[in-house]
């Protein structure tokens, strides 16, 4: 494989390449002979050796390698804040700056910024309530979803309209 490296990125040569000459090669990126002579260089690609290293091609004249750099793992943190509740945060901070942000689950799964998230979470009991209301619910939006099936599998046009009604009520709660 040949490229150039140009600000930092590699460029590939052309299939289709006009020669000074006049004539168009067809297969240009192919024919080894000419991409040397027109100044392509061989890519080198290494193998990453490790998780939190970013890629960068260095140019010592006669080909191109991959180099790898090393960087920080991003901050991923359990905290326990001052009401007592315990969650994982995810924390994005600048390597340079140290600026970030933290990122947490709200109650419905949902990603959002620890400024945005509900605190304190409600009481027991109400938790316990809302986990069982969903559990109801799953179990009748899969139950509308069989009738369906099986309405489906009948092929009458009616329980077919009725049960995918059903199921579209059951299933955008």
């Amino acid at each position: 494989m040949y490229a150039k490296l140009i600000d930092g990125k590699l460029v590939y040569p052309p299939q289709v390449s006009s020669r000074p000459d006049g004539s168009t090669v067809i297969g240009y990126d192919k024919r080894d002979d000419l991409l040397v002579a027109d100044g392509w260089k061989s890519v080198i690609s290494t193998a990453q050796p490790g998780q939190y290293y970013a890629a960068a091609w260095q140019d010592d004249g006669t080909q191109i390698t991959q180099v790898w750099t090393a960087y920080d793992p991003p901050d991923i943190v359990p905290m326990i804040f001052a009401d007592g509740i315990e969650t994982s945060v995810v924390v994005l901070k600048s390597q340079t700056a140290g600026f970030g942000i933290g990122i947490v689950a709200d109650d419905g799964g949902e990603l959002v910024t620890y400024i945005d998230h509900q605190s304190p979470r409600p009481p027991a009991e109400e938790t316990k309530a809302r986990i069982s209301a969903a559990i109801v619910a799953r179990k009748e939006e899969k139950a509308s979803l069989l009738v369906l099936f099986d309405a489906l599998a009948s092929g009458d046009q009616k329980a077919i309209k009725d049960a995918a009604k059903t199921a579209k009520e059951k299933c955008h709660k």
